[in-house]
């Protein structure tokens, strides 16, 4: 069975890497990242740190010839393995497309007159005579800014680079986001994402998948997960009454339509799935996890409404899940005093001390400040556990306990 191809596309730092990399994460389908993993010369320039000096210096010809090879070889290579493994679908960061944009805009700036049409007419003209043919996914969407002036969406794009007053940068940029332009214009994609500074990632990610959905018929990239309406992160001190809140939550709400999970148990499952620690990845690394972990525990749960996880304490973990999953996800932190926490306790108040430390130093009272509900927990169970109820029936339609 030959896998159906995707590709996403657009400009360097609008968020297409990001945006594959929160698709679903499923045995049935394939993503596929840099040229590097594809092409053993451009893997040992990353490797002996020449690939920045290789992309300005080297001849037109070479630069040309190198960078589509690499994106047909990783087309063909992909699209060939997913069809022996049985995946239905096979997504591109970056389609070969885009890469011949790359190489148009590249070999403006090697010819020094930045005419992208002569530079066009160059490109066709070395891959007919090296027989480089263009493979196209069948489905190709662009993400591009919806601003009409160039030197603003070039701003944008510096404006999230490593060096913002990168001026070598900023010219190719300037090209290529001309020319992809220019292919948008002769309808090279079949879908154009407009994208302003404004929109989240959940917002974008809706519509990737909308688009992706509505032209596979896959069910996994329904909305993200779908059925799911809201997830609760609670956070706190120990014996701050965390668990006891999701508990009674999810009890009211009644397992037809709430369940109460440990962030551990996602966090479990990734490592035996990675046969490492998931504490040795990146926060990123380790947030994609935990986002695909709830992911495929909503689809299994179908009939499920709400989530509860426990306990957040990395603020940098936290504050990735909310910027990908927007007001789906909210953090409640519990607040109570440390007399009451001490009194609550099992543990020596010096143990106790330790813990509250280690949750502070991974970021737990930053997560209370940017919190959407701080919960004090002080005075009596049944009026902190009214406040709770009352903020989660405010954020999805959700029924009393049958």
């Amino acid at each position: 069975m030959i896998p159906f191809t995707v590709s996403l596309n657009g400009p360097d730092n609008i968020g297409k890497t990001t945006q594959l990399s929160l698709l679903s994460d499923n045995f049935t389908v394939s993503k596929v990242g840099g040229l590097h993993e594809h092409d053993e010369m451009i893997h040992q320039l990353q490797l002996e740190g020449r690939w920045g000096d290789w992309w300005w210096n080297s001849s037109v010809e070479e630069f040309i010839c190198t960078v589509i090879r690499a994106a047909v070889h990783r087309y063909q290579s992909s699209v060939a393995s997913a069809s022996r493994s049985g995946i239905d679908l096979v997504i591109f960061d970056r389609g070969v497309a885009m890469f011949k944009a790359v190489v148009v805009a590249m070999t403006a700036i090697k010819r020094g007159d930045d005419n992208l049409d002569t530079a066009r007419q160059i490109v066709n003209e070395i891959l007919q005579k090296n027989g480089l043919a263009i493979p196209h996914e069948e489905l190709a969407i662009i993400l591009m800014h919806n601003s009409g002036d160039i030197g603003q969406c070039v701003e944008w794009t510096m404006n999230r680079q490593e060096d913002p007053n990168d001026k070598e940068y900023a010219h190719y940029q300037r090209l290529l986001q001309t020319e992809l332009l220019n292919q948008e214009a002769q309808m090279t994609y079949q879908y154009t994402i407009w994208v302003s500074q404004t929109d989240s990632y959940d917002k974008l990610q809706g519509i990737v998948r909308k688009i992706i959905f509505e032209e596979t018929k896959n069910l996994f990239f329904q909305p993200m997960l779908h059925p799911v309406q809201i997830v609760i992160g609670f956070s706190g001190l120990s014996e701050s009454g965390k668990s006891t809140m999701a508990k009674a939550l999810c009890d009211s709400l009644g397992p037809h339509q709430a369940f109460r999970a440990k962030l551990v148990y996602f966090n479990n499952i990734a490592s035996q799935r990675l046969s490492r620690s998931i504490y040795s990845l990146s926060e990123k690394e380790q947030a994609l996890h935990i986002l695909h972990g709830l992911e495929s525990f909503a689809r299994s749960h179908y009939w499920l409404r709400v989530l509860t996880i426990e306990s957040l304490h990395g603020i940098g973990v936290t504050r990735l899940l909310k910027s990908w999953l927007g007001d789906r996800f909210q953090v409640v932190y519990i607040d109570v005093d440390d007399t009451k926490r001490l009194s609550r306790s099992l543990v020596t108040p010096s143990k106790l001390h330790e813990n509250d430390q280690v949750k502070r130093e991974k970021g737990v009272e930053t997560i209370a400040a940017e919190a959407d509900l701080v919960l004090g927990n002080n005075g009596s169970f049944e009026s902190s556990f009214q406040s709770l109820i009352r903020f989660a029936r405010s954020k999805g339609d959700l029924n009393k306990k049958e």
